[in-house]
């Protein structure tokens, strides 16, 4: 590891970072392939910044002229062939970072925080003051590389809770009454159902069920040799609470139709009809009850095709989430 690029930029872009290599990690010893990957890391940090800035000055810039307007999403999506509504949200990503809340960007500038929880932080501090964001940033923002995107996401939240609970409370409120569930089918065929804005007194308590009632049947297909993805069991429980359990089935009924319906052999790989000889399970929810009319028409698989579940353009932070037009 002996060939390196030193310096960055000239100008008030001349900010010293660790160098990077320019050679092959695989000619590299463990420890140099390490300090490579986070001088590479801290470089590309750096460098979101810098394109951060300049999405900034090409949304509001003007020709011939060096004075600056207001920000035009359209410029930046013509110059780097973008939607709109993508260019408004990295938009508010380069505002948030670099004006409303400028820590973020120094700390994007000295390499250390990533584009992604930059954006976190923006998301998570749309609907606060600049002075309480600002206690936020402050409070987070030195952790933050040390965080996962979920774990930080979560650590705002908590912030703001704590920095106004007042309008934390509203904001959940006002959530709530936009409460909706959606289903699309994915480009895979298979199906995804979406609950969003779920009241947490009601959503928390209904997750612990799916989780401990798919506990339960995971530990039963162990017991029995099945060897059942943790994921598979747990959209199984969540799916047959919905639709196709026998009315009033409690828990462990629930349990028992879930565990049976894992462990039957697939297409036609059973040993014959029930009659009393030597079985080698229980039968299949085939044999169970009837799980309603055939051809409703309302099924999962007749739900909206449409992209984002939310229906929304990128977000700054990529969850989905930004606003059309520009930022917020």
């Amino acid at each position: 590891m002996t060939v390196t690029e030193q310096g960055v930029g000239v100008g008030s872009f001349d900010d010293p970072l660790p160098p990077v290599p320019l050679g092959d990690p695989a000619d590299c010893v463990g420890q140099d392939v390490e300090r490579g990957l986070l001088a590479w890391q801290a470089r590309l940090n750096h460098t979101a910044w810098r394109r951060l800035r300049w999405l900034w000055h090409t949304a509001r810039a003007r020709a011939d002229l060096l004075v600056r307007g207001e920000p035009d999403a359209r410029a930046v999506a013509v110059a780097v062939g973008w939607s709109v509504s993508m260019a408004a949200a990295r938009l508010e990503l380069a505002e948030g970072a670099l004006e409303r809340l400028p820590r973020l960007g120094e700390a994007m500038r000295g390499g250390d925080l990533e584009e992604p929880k930059a954006g976190k932080f923006v998301v998570g501090l749309r609907d606060v003051t600049d002075a309480q964001a600002q206690v936020v940033v402050d409070r987070l923002v030195e952790e933050a590389p040390r965080l996962g995107v979920w774990e930080l996401e979560q650590a705002i939240a908590a912030a703001v809770k704590d920095v106004d609970p007042l309008g934390a409370e509203n904001r959940r409120n006002a959530a709530v009454a936009r409460a909706r569930v959606t289903a699309r089918t994915a480009p895979s065929g298979a199906v995804e159902i979406h609950g969003w804005d779920l009241d947490p007194v009601l959503a928390v308590p209904a997750y612990e069920r799916v989780d401990a009632l798919a506990e339960e049947v995971a530990r039963r297909l162990a017991a029995a040799g099945q060897d059942v993805a943790a994921g598979r069991v747990t959209a199984q429980v969540f799916m047959r609470l919905l639709h196709g359990c026998p009315a009033g089935a409690d828990d462990l009924a629930i349990v028992e139709y879930v565990t049976a319906e894992l462990t039957t052999p697939p297409h036609g790989l059973d040993d014959g009809p029930d009659d009393g000889g030597p079985d080698d399970g229980p039968d299949g929810p085939e044999d169970g009850p009837d799980e309603g009319p055939d051809g409703g028409g309302n099924g999962p698989e007749d739900g909206p095709d449409d992209g984002d579940p939310e229906g929304g353009p990128e977000g700054p932070d990529g969850s989905g989430d930004g606003q059309d037009g520009g930022p917020a």
